[in-house]
C-alpha cells in the first residue's frame, strides 16, 4: 500500500499513538496488524487487545429507557398548544406534515408532534404512498414511528407529548419491542393515577358542596 492510497483515519491514529509512546518515554516498538498487536521489551509479547463490542441501535437505546420513563411520569399543566396540520384536505395535510419533517433544525419536541398528527392519519389511503415518495430510503422507519408516537400518547395523554424532553421519533422507531411495550404500560398506569386523581378531586369538591348546602338548610 503506498502513500496516497493509506487511510487518513488510520494515519492519524498512528501519529496520536506514536506521541503517546513519546509522552511516556518508550523507546521500544510495536507491531501492529489487523489480528494482534507485539510490543518488543527485548523481546516480542504479544498484547491482548480486547476491541469493545459496538452497540446496535437499540442496546443504546435501551440504556436510555430510565429517561423517557421519567419523561412519562411528568405531570401538571401546560399553556402549550399542540401543533396543526395544514391543509384542506387529508393529502394536503400529509404532504404539509412530511415536508415539515424533512427538515434538518426542526425543534424536536415539534418533531414529535407532527409525528403524532402523522400517526393520527395512518388509516387514510394516501398515508404510505405519501411518507414513501417523500422519505424513499427511511420510510419504514418513519411510518414506524408516528405510529409508535400516536400509540404512545393516545394513552398517555397531549398534555404529556407537550413537555416530553427526551423522547424522541428516532428512540421509538428503533427500540426493542419490549422496551416499547415498557413505555406503553408506563403511560397507561400514568394516564389512570391522573384519572383516579381527577375523580377523588372531585368527589371531594361534590361532598363539600353538598355539606355546605346541608348546613345552609339548617
Amino acid at each position: 500500500m503506498n502513500n496516497l492510497s493509506f487511510p487518513e483515519n488510520v494515519r492519524k491514529t498512528i501519529v496520536t499513538l506514536q506521541r503517546q509512546l513519546q509522552n511516556e518515554e518508550m523507546s521500544e516498538t510495536f507491531s501492529i496488524s489487523s489480528e494482534k498487536v507485539t510490543y518488543n521489551n527485548p523481546l516480542p509479547n504479544e498484547i491482548n487487545v480486547v476491541t469493545p463490542r459496538r452497540l446496535t441501535d437499540a442496546q443504546r437505546i435501551h440504556l436510555k429507557i430510565p429517561k423517557f420513563l421519567e419523561d412519562l411520569q411528568r405531570r401538571g399543566e401546560t399553556t402549550l398548544q399542540l401543533e396543526e396540520a395544514i391543509g384542506n384536505t387529508c393529502l394536503e395535510q400529509i404532504r404539509f406534515l412530511c415536508e415539515s419533517l424533512s427538515q434538518t433544525d426542526l425543534n424536536p419536541n415539534i418533531s414529535l408532534q407532527y409525528y403524532y398528527l402523522l400517526g393520527e392519519k395512518s388509516n387514510t389511503e394516501c398515508w404510505e404512498s405519501e411518507i414513501q415518495r417523500k422519505f424513499p430510503t427511511k420510510f419504514r422507519n418513519v411510518q414506524k414511528a408516528a405510529q409508535q408516537i400516536y400509540n404512545l400518547y393516545t394513552y398517555r395523554g397531549l398534555p404529556n407529548l407537550l413537555v416530553t424532553q427526551t423522547i424522541t421519533p428516532n428512540a421509538l422507531a428503533r427500540m426493542y419491542d419490549e422496551d416499547f411495550n415498557l413505555l406503553l404500560q408506563e403511560a397507561r398506569t400514568q394516564r389512570f393515577q391522573e384519572n383516579a386523581e381527577l375523580i377523588y378531586l372531585y368527589d371531594t369538591f361534590a361532598g363539600a358542596q353538598v355539606q355546605e348546602g346541608e348546613y345552609v338548610g339548617i
